[in-house]
């Protein structure tokens, strides 16, 4: 019977040796390093979350399935913007819907039920944009995120039914110190039909202006080329190519100033503004373009042995499209929101337990403009308003149970009461259900 493999050369034989040698070598090694390692056991950081509870806990024992993406691994990740730092979060679906919007979503629900917050606060870029919206993920540059938090399941008792899928929390860096920033850039080169060649250059500063008063900035411009048609299709003879979406040119800018008049006691106002180009095919005149401005008053304040956390922020976003025929811009489609919300977060006893709890309130107003529809104008505005509490029980060392209650008034809809209960229990050696 003949051998399937061949001789074993001499050269094998030497291999071979070589590595039974650094083996029997390294054996000692292991066995004294397992030994130090089982004597003194490495304690990791503690991560700590917000976004499923606004009560600061570790991921482990949050009320939720949740995901943390912090600044060491966005920056390991090369990640040119937001999107690219979530496309592996497992359940998040990142899509391209039939109408060309840029969708995040979970778990099957619809994308208007994925929440994206920044520092806590809702952004409300999409609801100008009907169609081919590339979404509010590169508002701001990975240059000035501190960490990512994924929160996968209903969250609507504290942020309202649009959370019911989930929330993706962006936290900014907060301002240092010392003067300290960063630079970043960036080239991309496509090499399929469906992606086009991309460039960034982002930038980060941050340092004290005087005593109490600090300042944080960042900026960025990007562009994303036009892609080639990914296929044609036939009409009245003619050929007519079909793209997958349209390049983009987007500048960024934004800054926070932060006081701190005493101690527990934090003021912040924040500013941004950013323009997104939509790129044609072939060079053709861009077919959109989409401001976004914000402005927001910030506080924390320890108050009682709690915190009092309260903001004001007012975002306008504008959608221009540009009329080929007549060669002007159409009149802008335009979304203006106001938003005042305030909750206290503290910790009480209750029967000898620990019990965490938040309570909480926001009113809010929103108006529409939308010239572009092919009947008659749209306009209006609606007000709305919200109180909730949270509140999570530490019933004995493995359970906690989680119970909150939202009651929603809305202008034209009435009242909505939505109830949640969360329940974490821990089996040990980092089991938990």
């Amino acid at each position: 019977m003949s051998s399937k493999f061949p001789p074993r050369s001499g050269k094998g034989r030497n291999l071979r040796a070589v590595l039974l040698t650094l083996t029997a070598l390294s054996t000692p090694v292991m066995a004294h390093a397992q030994t130090e390692f089982d004597a003194e056991p490495v304690v990791l950081d503690e991560i700590l979350v917000t976004s499923a509870s606004s009560i600061a806990t570790s991921v482990q024992d949050a009320p939720a399935s949740i995901t943390v993406i912090d600044q060491e691994k966005i920056q390991a990740s090369g990640a040119r913007d937001v999107r690219d730092v979530l496309r592996t979060v497992p359940g998040l679906n990142l899509t391209r819907g039939n109408d060309g919007n840029s969708n995040v979503s979970f778990r099957g629900l619809a994308n208007s039920r994925t929440l994206t917050l920044i520092d806590g606060k809702r952004i409300n870029g999409r609801n100008t944009f009907s169609r081919h919206y590339q979404g509010d993920l590169q508002i701001v540059p990975v240059d000035a995120i501190e960490r990512i938090e994924i929160v996968r399941g209903p969250m609507s008792t504290l942020y309202g039914s649009d959370a019911m899928g989930g929330v993706i929390n962006i936290i900014t860096k907060k301002a240092t110190d010392i003067w300290s920033g960063s630079v970043t850039t960036d080239f991309g080169f496509g090499d399929e039909s469906s992606t086009a060649d991309s460039r960034s250059i982002s930038a980060y500063i941050s340092g004290p202006l005087a005593q109490n008063l600090s300042l944080s900035a960042w900026a960025k411009l990007s562009e994303i080329d036009s892609p080639d048609p990914y296929g044609y299709t036939e009409s009245r003879g003619e050929l007519i190519p079909q793209y997958g979406s349209n390049g983009t040119r987007t500048t960024t800018l934004g800054a926070r100033l932060t006081w701190t008049p005493l101690d527990g006691q934090e003021w912040g106002f924040e500013a941004q503004t950013s323009i997104d180009d939509y790129l044609a095919e072939d060079g053709d005149h861009d077919t959109n373009e989409v401001s976004k401005e914000s402005i927001a008053l910030t506080n924390d304040w320890q108050i009682g042995g709690g915190s009092l956390s309260s903001y004001l922020r007012y975002e306008n976003a504008d959608n221009k499209s540009w009329n080929s025929t007549d060669g002007i811009w159409n009149e802008a489609i335009d979304y203006e929101t106001v938003t005042l919300e305030s909750r206290y977060t503290a910790q009480t006893n209750v029967g000898g337990r620990v019990l965490d709890y938040t309570v909480g309130g926001l009113i809010s107003r929103e108006e529409l403009n939308d010239p572009n529809t092919s009947t008659e104008v749209i306009a209006g505005s609606v007000n709305a308003s919200a109180l909730y509490a949270e509140g999570r029980l530490q019933v004995n060392d493995a359970l906690s149970l989680t119970g909150g209650l939202r009651l929603d008034h809305h202008e034209r809809y009435g009242n909505h009461l939505t109830p949640r209960i969360y329940a974490n229990y821990d089996f040990g050696n980092g089991l938990m259900l």
